[in-house]
C-alpha cells in the first residue's frame, strides 16, 4: 500500500511539471499532499514543516547548493568552459576521449542548464564526422552524469547526506563501482560502435599543442 502511495505521489508531481508548475514548487505541494496521503494531520504536518525551516541543516544545505549554482554560473558567463574544449581535444589529440572528458569535467560542477553548457562542446569535438545527433546527446548526458555516484558537491549526496546522517565519505565509498560501470557501459555500447575517428588537427605534437594553449590563454589575460 505504501508503495502505491509513493508511485501516486511521484505521478503527482510529474503531472504538475508537466502543466508548468516550477519544480520547487511540485515539490513543495508533493510534500504537503505526501504528508496527507500518509496520515498526517494539519497540525503535526504544519509543526513537521516548521521544525524543517528552522533546522541549522536546512540552512547549511541552502548556503551549499546556491555557492554551487554561483561557482557553476561564473565558469560559464566567464567563457572558461569554452576554453576547455581546446584545452582537452589538442592534450588528448583523441575524440573520442575528448567526448568522455569533456562532459565529465563540466559534470564536476553541478549547474543549472549544464547540459546547455556541455552540448555544444560535444557537438564541437563532434562536427566533422558523421556521428548522428542522437548519439552525441547521448555521449554527453551519459559521461556528465558518469561521476554523480562519487562527487561530493553533487546534490544527491549532499541531501542523502544529510537526511540520512551518514557521512559523504562512506556514500561514495559504497557508490564508486557505478560510476566504473558507467564509464565502461559508456565507451563499449556508445564510443566502441563508432570506429575510428580521426582527429582534426592531424599529427600536431603535443608540445606544440601546449605552447599554443598557453599563448592563447595569454591572449585573452591582455584582452580583460
Amino acid at each position: 500500500m505504501a508503495s502505491l502511495k509513493l508511485i501516486s505521489l511521484f505521478a503527482i508531481i510529474l503531472i504538475l511539471t508537466k502543466v508548468r508548475v516550477k519544480i520547487g514548487f511540485a515539490i513543495a505541494l508533493g510534500a504537503v499532499i505526501g504528508g496527507f496521503m500518509f496520515g498526517m494531520e494539519s497540525i503535526s504536518l504544519l509543526h513537521s514543516i516548521w521544525d524543517g525551516v528552522k533546522a541549522a541543516e536546512t540552512w547549511e544545505l541552502l548556503i551549499i547548493l546556491i555557492s554551487v549554482s554561483f561557482l557553476g554560473s561564473l565558469l560559464k558567463e566567464s567563457g572558461r568552459a569554452l576554453s576547455l574544449t581546446d584545452a582537452v581535444e589538442s592534450l588528448l589529440r583523441s575524440k573520442r576521449a575528448s567526448m568522455v572528458i569533456l562532459p565529465a569535467l563540466i559534470g564536476l560542477l553541478p549547474m543549472p542548464g549544464g547540459a546547455l553548457l556541455s552540448a555544444p562542446l560535444i557537438d564541437e569535438v563532434g562536427n566533422r564526422t558523421d556521428i548522428e545527433p542522437t548519439r552525441l546527446a547521448a555521449i554527453n548526458y551519459w559521461f556528465r552524469h558518469m561521476l554523480e555516484y562519487v562527487w561530493p558537491l553533487y546534490l544527491g549526496i549532499i541531501l542523502a547526506s544529510s537526511i540520512l546522517e551518514i557521512k559523504v565519505g562512506k556514500i561514495i565509498s559504497a557508490q564508486w563501482p557505478m560510476s566504473v560501470g558507467m564509464l565502461i557501459g559508456g565507451i563499449l555500447f556508445l564510443l566502441v560502435p563508432l570506429g575510428k575517428l580521426a582527429y582534426k588537427n592531424g599529427d600536431r605534437g603535443v608540445l606544440l599543442n601546449i605552447k599554443t594553449l598557453i599563448l592563447k590563454n595569454a591572449e585573452q589575460r591582455r584582452q580583460e
